[in-house]
């Protein structure tokens, strides 16, 4: 049976007041089988607990002690509920920015951080925690050290009960790693039991869109995606252990024009812009179309033997609505959304 999930924030945001509480709810009624958990649902739900408003979270928790071990707290709680729900916790995400850092010192700081992130993880009984590869310049990032931070951090992972696994997830714009090979690559040098890849359509499809294109398309997107597609069939399927979906949102006009575009920013990339508001579920575009080849995705890493977790990951306006019916809505249309892959995926 596939196992299905969904982001929490996908379904209504933490920043505008709706309680993670609520979204788990509205996940389970709607009949997903699990949620990825990310950091800011847990500063919230500290802040709740705290007696503060649901728009609020403490933040504080890297440096803090008391801080920390309220979001411990919210961690168990959550925990407690999702099985109740009869949801499992797929993930905690994300940890940005961890890998292959060349200053020493800010390495060094970074895995104690990513220690507690590993405790939090490990108290949600999370299956992952979900680490994207690094955008850093290559004046302070250094790729040749990213397979022994994943290690090191695997390590420590796996001393936890529950144990922990990481998963270990290739972007559009990551410096280094940046498609499927490199990021198996990578894992594989790594070379620990508790490290996976994550795979996310969105990423997975980064050859196969340009923003700035009137269509959104590349013009030479029907000679690449044969090898797009490739790569997921012909890497080892038991590395994969988390596929995220989304489709992009059609860009019209496109950027420079469009207003998620923010301008020109090394920190902040063309496709980043893209993926912080314009992610959105498959066949929500005009007329119902898909940028990307979602369901021959689906289809390549099925047959290639994918065992994992299938996980809708979503950034778009809806999720910002403030009205207290937005998490049910948004579940249910991501349902809606997972019947109709597998209906295409089937063909």
């Amino acid at each position: 049976m596939d196992r299905l999930a969904i982001a929490t924030f996908a379904v209504g945001r933490p920043e505008v007041g709706h309680p993670l509480s609520k979204r788990l709810q509205a996940i389970s009624a709607a009949g997903f089988h699990g949620a990825e958990i990310r950091i800011e649902d847990l500063e919230q739900t500290a802040a709740i607990r705290a007696g503060r408003a649901a728009t609020d979270r403490i933040t504080s928790w890297k440096e803090d002690t008391k801080a920390f071990e309220q979001l411990k707290d919210a961690a168990i709680e959550t925990y407690n509920q999702a099985r109740g729900l009869g949801l499992e916790v797929v993930s905690l995400c994300p940890l940005m920015l961890f890998d292959g850092l060349k200053d020493g010192e800010l390495r060094a700081k970074r895995l104690e951080e990513a220690k507690r992130w590993v405790e939090l993880a490990s108290l949600l009984h999370a299956k992952h925690l979900q680490i994207p590869a690094s955008w850093l310049p290559y004046e302070q990032f250094d790729p040749s050290l990213t397979p022994a931070d994943l290690a090191a951090l695997a390590d420590i992972a796996r001393a936890h009960n529950p144990q922990v696994d990481i998963a270990f997830e290739f972007t559009a714009w990551s410096t280094e790693v940046y498609n499927v090979q490199r990021c198996v690559e990578t894992v594989q040098t790594a070379s620990r039991p508790n490290i996976s890849v994550c795979l996310d359509t969105f990423h997975i499809g980064r050859d196969l869109l340009d923003p700035f294109s009137p269509t959104n398309l590349p013009p030479d997107h029907l000679s690449i995606a044969p090898s797009v597609l490739s790569s997921l069939s012909s890497s080892p399927s038991h590395l994969f252990s988390l596929f995220q979906i989304s489709d992009a949102l059609l860009l019209n006009p496109p950027f420079p024009h469009h207003s998620i575009y923010s301008g020109p920013d090394p920190s902040f990339p063309p496709f980043l812009q893209w993926s912080r508001k314009g992610r959105i579920f498959p066949y929500e575009n005009p007329d119902g179309v898909c940028l990307l080849p979602i369901a021959a995705m689906i289809k390549r890493v099925r047959a290639a033997g994918f065992e994992g977790w299938w996980s809708f990951e979503t950034f778009e306006a809806s999720s910002w609505e403030t009205d207290d019916n937005t998490p049910t809505r948004i579940s249910q249309r991501a349902m809606k959304s997972w019947r109709k892959l597998l209906d295409e995926a089937a063909k």
